[in-house]
């Protein structure tokens, strides 16, 4: 950039300014729309923008200097995010990414507004949210610090395996008791490690002997970290609990434990018994 440039009346002149490069904050910027440039005439000293026309320019020559504007560095420090973290800034309407801990602006003087942006990051079921302190004004040439309060959640989900389908079941993490028929359980949790438990599931059908089903989780209690995934096999029994046989001579029905083959009661009935057909509805 020459450093002045000489004119006579009615001649004519560009000063060039070339894009500055600003290697510590690695942003470019132009500095044509913010040049100005002063000369002196026999109207007194004038300092005018970039563009136009100088007027009262005589024979003689008249000497033009361009001046830079003051250009001023404004710093943000981060804090509270990790080592290497990306963090976001915009200040002036210029935006910076940045993985280091300060963020720097390079502008002419004023006040401009800036504004800071919520992180996230997700990893092994678990979302860890990153909030900034809040957007504002800041004097240029200043410094600010832009504090992160970290929050974390996470999604624990345990799946059931060889339930029949449609079979409600249950489970306890983190003292929260949830129930499903789907094979899926989710519960949403600080990060943490919690301890488990899942209950026995037993049906009844009578058909005969009260046939009964049950269905014994091969793990029904332990501790498992928030964000995992973990299974859930069940093992499932069937048999009569007791079943029902007439006696034709006595006019009773008797009941047998199917375990231990022995009669735990008797029920009288009507004259000459011979059959028996269960009900699904319970009576006395």
């Amino acid at each position: 950039m020459p450093s002045s440039i000489t004119l006579t009346s009615g001649s004519s002149s560009n000063i060039v300014i070339p894009l500055v490069s600003c290697n510590t904050v690695n942003i470019r910027f132009s500095l044509t729309s913010a040049l100005q440039y002063s000369y002196s005439t026999t109207a007194g000293n004038v300092v005018t923008n970039a563009t136009g026309t100088i007027a009262g320019i005589s024979s003689a020559s008249t000497t033009i200097s361009p001046t830079l504007p003051a250009f001023l560095t404004t710093t943000f420090t981060e804090s509270g995010l990790p080592s290497g973290y990306t963090w976001n800034l915009t200040y002036n309407g210029n935006y910076h990414s940045n993985t280091t801990t300060t963020s720097v602006f390079v502008t002419g003087s004023g006040t401009f507004s800036y504004t800071t942006y919520k992180l996230s990051n997700s990893s092994s079921g678990c979302t860890t949210t990153y909030t900034p302190s809040a957007s504002g004004t800041l004097t240029a040439g200043s410094s600010e610090i832009i504090t992160y309060v970290a929050s974390t959640s996470c999604v624990t989900t345990f799946t059931e395996s060889r339930l029949p389908s449609g079979t409600k079941w249950w489970i306890d993490y983190d003292n929260i008791n949830q129930s499903s028929t789907s094979a899926s359980i989710s519960f949403s949790t600080s990060s943490s490690t919690f301890s488990y438990s899942i209950g026995q599931l037993t049906t009844r059908t009578n058909s005969g002997c009260y046939l009964q089903t049950v269905m014994t989780p091969l793990v029904s209690s332990g501790s498992a970290k928030s964000g995992s995934s973990i299974n859930i096999p069940f093992q499932i029994s069937t048999g009569c609990t007791f079943t029902y046989v007439v006696n034709d001579g006595s006019d009773t029905v008797s009941v047998i434990n199917t375990t231990s083959n022995a009669v735990i009661g008797t029920i009288d009935v009507g004259s000459d018994p011979y059959g028996i057909s269960m009900s699904t509805v319970d009576s006395t």
